[in-house]
């Protein structure tokens, strides 16, 4: 199906759907092609390509919200679609919070679209090949991963006046490097375009966090100063975006419930979501009511700036939406970390006694509200003494919360990474940065 049929499908359905007396209805349908590509052991060892047409539907008939997704969206699948939605309504409670959707009609900005992305069977084996000869040249023995890309077109209409429609692109890369079971390297890039894609430069550095952490580890238990690559900081900047959804707070799920205004960082943490930015991995001009998107300053100088919100948790606490729909709960697109001067040397430098973390994994909340966690080291950590990396380690567990990771922020370096990975599941922009005081215990303590 192509694209104008596609839209065409979604008028008739939006036709359909009124003529039922329902009282808020989005129709968002999507023409998509993916690519997967795996290697492992130095080998591409799969490649998986697919493709899709589908129309996402989110009805509010006399109070009583209906999600759902409809994947043969021809006239069929709509008409039995709308025959059976007053079934599906007779099993569902009203939902007495909702607030209805947003009224258009809104302008939007055109974001970059990536044409290559459309053929990426060279570009994804060009890349694996280059990424793994650079990291045997470097001392990475096996070498493993995938590379996975995509195109779609969207079409928004919504009965609040929203009509939208928008081309995306994407490309996620993962290498992990590996010279012994002990000694690995892992890093990951995820952006809308091929523009700032350089995965010769992702393996070299993977492939030295491998060979640097080779050899004899300590295990060291404490409390100490921690300098976070790119990979691990953003596992738990994205649980800080979502912890500022107006939906999380109301539902007595986040940490940052009652601090609107009041200080939750150093002076040096700065966070906004940035769904607007042209290589953001989950950039859109539109949110999922058809609100134009923008960028909104979360944490400014460590002082809570705004939640996010859709059309509903806004009138719920009389503002405005914030362009984060979500239907039923409001969520962030990028999450980004305002990079700071710090060279990586002068992050190390700065450290007398720490711990050097590239990655991690397992991140568990003891406690939601607190925003209390524990998340796991993997891959090449070192201990630093003196402001010199002095030996790798391993085994060892952090302790904390999201507001001590934000109060303790100390530096924030000047590079900047695009992350999604398998503890990511959205886009997060970040430097590296250094926290002060950390809890350090072993992961079976």
């Amino acid at each position: 199906m192509d694209s104008d049929r596609l839209i065409e499908t979604t008028g008739k359905l939006m036709r359909m759907l009124k003529s039922r007396d329902i009282n808020d209805i989005v129709l968002q349908s999507e023409i998509s092609n993916e690519s997967q590509t795996k290697f492992a052991n130095n080998k591409i060892v799969n490649t998986e390509v697919s493709s899709s047409a589908s129309i996402f539907v989110f009805c509010n008939w006399k109070g009583k919200i209906i999600e759902t997704t409809l994947k043969n969206a021809n006239e069929k699948g709509i008409k039995r679609l709308a025959n059976n939605l007053e079934k599906y309504a007779k099993h569902i409670p009203k939902n007495e919070k909702f607030e209805g959707i947003a009224q258009g009609p809104f302008k939007y900005r055109k974001l970059n679209y990536d044409k290559r992305l459309e053929n990426p069977d060279n570009i994804n084996a060009d890349s694996i090949e280059a990424a793994i000869y650079t990291a045997l040249k470097h001392g990475g023995e096996r070498n493993s991963g995938v590379i996975e890309t995509k195109t779609s077109e969207t079409y928004l209409l919504t009965s609040g006046n929203c009509e939208a429609k928008e081309k995306n692109s994407g490309i996620y890369f993962s290498f992990r490097s590996i010279c012994d079971k002990e000694s690995s390297g892992h890093k990951v890039y995820a952006a809308r375009s091929l523009n700032g894609f350089q995965p010769e430069k992702l393996a070299k550095e993977a492939a030295q966090f491998a060979v640097d952490s080779k050899g004899e580890k300590t295990e060291v238990m404490g409390r100490y100063d921690v300098i976070f690559e790119p990979l691990p900081l953003a596992i738990m900047l994205e649980h800080i975006g979502d912890s500022a959804s107006a939906f999380e707070v109301e539902s007595g799920n986040s940490f940052l419930k009652d601090k609107l205004g009041k200080t939750v960082g150093s002076q040096m943490f700065n966070l906004t979501d940035n769904p607007l930015l042209d290589d953001g991995y989950n950039s859109t001009p539109f949110d999922s009511e058809g609100v134009a998107t923008k960028k909104n300053r979360i944490i400014k100088n460590g002082i809570l700036q705004t939640y996010l919100h859709n059309t509903s948790t806004a009138k719920r606490n009389k503002t405005k939406t914030t362009g984060n729909a979500g239907l039923i709960s409001p969520h962030p697109w990028n999450v980004v970390l305002e990079k700071g001067k710090s060279s990586k040397e002068m992050l190390i430098g700065s450290v007398d006694r720490g711990i050097y973390i590239t990655n991690a994994w397992y991140m568990r909340f003891h406690n939601y509200l607190t925003g209390e966690f524990s998340i796991i080291p993997r891959d090449a950590i070192f201990l630093i003494k003196n402001g010199r990396i002095e030996r790798p380690i391993k085994n060892i567990r952090l302790n904390a919360s999201l507001q001590e990771l934000m109060e303790k922020t100390e530096l924030v370096g000047n590079n900047i990474e695009k992350i999604h990975s398998w503890e990511v599941e959205g886009s997060v922009i970040t430097p590296s940065i250094v926290v002060k005081d950390f809890k350090v215990t072993k992961p079976t303590s």
